[in-house]
């Protein structure tokens, strides 16, 4: 502690100096106790708000068994191990890997939490900022928040000093109610009151960092509270945050206050914040009253969808979903449905989704679930869809297959794809999709060296413009040197005018010094 303050008196020493005068001095090292003494108080709240955290995270990864839920499965796991510089590799791993994952933004909380832990709090900083920019709506927005409160005074005491001699200081003022929480809860309560009336000069991040803090700290107390900022807040925002505290600290207890603000409110994102609540409750009527706006929601689609991917979060929900697929006609509403299959750690879910692969009602879903199929990467599933390949009329479900193929990290899939690329006999417009995506898939020399092969025995000449193409984008200096002979040689004009093109294109030196020996005399 000692230590702790004598590096801040240092920081502090030329901002005194600057301001030597007592009142300034004085209001400066109550700000260092604060800072001193805040992290001793919250201590225990933010041990309790890590363990509210860690429970929901438990919560929130029960289904699913994809990839991407495996891998985030693993963090957590790291995460109650304490394992912090492992679970944040995880998490950046997840994060990098699954950049357009629902679960991105609680990647980056706990990708945060880890780096903390380890007193990175700089890059902890940066990684709580993109969530709070690109998930505005996140189920971790408030959590981030309080983070990011609690790592203010580590990331610029300096300035937080400095606005604290004006009295504007929000971080500080937002610890001390964190603080003040822990000590004195029927305090913090008055305090958070103050902050919200109507003629409050509270800012607004010091607004929704209270309703967090009741939420999260306040105890059964706060219930009260909570329900009367959601129904009677103005301020939409605020309304939202305290739906999602009261969804997970207060039960069922407030789930027909709920379900009165959801019928009353016309704003589909306070409706949308109330779906969110009743997927934090356990109880069997929160699970019955999703399943009901998911079947009907007086038509609002949005609304059917949201109560759908909510629903699937329940590890008891899978008969309902299938009842409810099977009974359901709107497209949107099925593949919201096939979605949730594809997410779901039921064996019974893959069956289903196959079902539809197979014979499912219209090319559009058999699509979707193929689609869905391709994200496993299970050899098992690898061989089903083969199978239905083999037996497939439909060329624009062949071709969802095909692509499927490409998504999946099997050798045997790309030895498929490798085959079709190269028979003659197959589809032309299946096999210009196939090298088309090979060639995306992989930009390496042995590929290149594979489709020259192609080209040298192909005589399909769409086959052989399609080829050329992969041969411009891959930027391969074997792929160049197969364009320039085939600029010199090919017995196509046309392929070789392509050639000669695509070559024009490229800025390699040998591709300049090709050109200007064509254009000499």
């Amino acid at each position: 502690m000692s230590h702790t303050l004598d590096k801040h008196a240092r920081r502090l020493r030329p901002l005194l100096t600057r301001r030597a005068n007592s009142f300034a001095l004085l209001l400066a090292c109550a700000a260092l106790f604060v800072f001193a003494s805040g992290a001793w108080l919250t201590r225990g709240a933010v041990a309790r708000g890590a363990n509210q955290d860690l429970a929901k995270l438990n919560r929130f990864v029960q289904t699913g068994n994809t990839p991407a839920m495996k891998m985030f499965r693993a963090g957590r796991d790291m995460i109650e191990n304490e394992e912090w510089a492992k679970a944040a590799e995880a998490f950046r791993r997840f994060i990098d890997t699954y950049p357009r994952d629902n679960d991105v933004d609680a990647a980056l909380y706990w990708y945060a939490y880890a780096l903390k832990r380890q007193g990175n709090t700089k890059e902890a900083a940066k990684a709580l900022k993109r969530l709070i920019k690109e998930h505005e709506r996140s189920g971790w927005r408030e959590e981030a928040d309080a983070m990011l409160t609690e790592l203010a005074p580590a990331l610029g005491q300096p300035k937080i000093i400095d606005d604290a001699l004006g009295n504007e200081n929000e971080e500080l003022k937002i610890i001390a109610l964190q603080s003040l929480f822990e000590s004195n809860p029927e305090r913090a309560l008055g305090f958070v009151a103050d902050w919200l009336k109507p003629n409050s000069t509270a800012s607004r991040r010091m607004k929704e960092s209270a309703v967090s803090l009741l939420g999260a700290h306040g105890g059964k107390q706060a219930v009260p509270i909570l329900l009367d900022i959601a129904r009677n807040q103005p301020d939409a925002k605020l309304r939202r945050t305290a739906i999602h505290r009261l969804g997970e600290a207060g039960g069922e207890v407030v789930m027909d206050e709920l379900m009165r603000i959801y019928s009353a409110d016309p704003d589909p994102n306070i409706k949308r914040q109330v779906l969110h609540a009743l997927a934090e409750m356990d109880g069997a009527r929160a699970a019955a009253k999703l399943l009901e706006i998911a079947q009907n929601a007086g038509g609002e689609i949005e609304l059917r969808k949201t109560a759908i991917s909510r629903l699937s979060e329940r590890r008891d929900a899978f008969d309902n979903l299938v009842r409810l697929y099977d009974a359901d006609r709107t497209v949107e509403i099925r593949k919201r449905l096939l979605n949730a299959f594809s997410e779901s750690g039921d064996p019974r879910a893959l069956s289903k989704l196959l079902e539809v692969a197979r014979s499912g009602d219209g090319p559009e879903l058999r699509k979707f679930a193929i689609r869905r199929l391709g994200e496993k990467n299970s050899e098992a599933i690898l061989d089903e869809l083969m199978r239905v390949y083999q037996t497939e009329r439909d060329a624009d479900v062949k071709r969802e297959i095909l692509h499927a193929f490409s998504d999946m990290n099997s050798p045997r899939a790309t030895v498929k794809l490798y085959e079709i690329a190269r028979n003659p006999a197959e589809n032309v417009t299946l096999r210009r999709t196939v090298i088309k995506r090979i060639a995306e898939r992989r930009n390496d020399v042995q590929t290149v060296e594979l489709l020259i092969s192609i080209y040298d025995a192909e005589q399909n000449p769409d086959i052989k413009r399609v080829l050329l193409n992969a041969f411009a984008e891959s930027g391969h200096k074997t792929a160049l040197r197969k364009l320039m002979q085939v600029a010199r040689s090919d017995a196509s004009l046309d392929l070789r005018r392509q050639a000669i093109r695509q070559i024009g294109e490229s800025r390699d030196p040998d591709a300049l010094r090709f050109l200007e020996e064509i254009l000499k005399p």
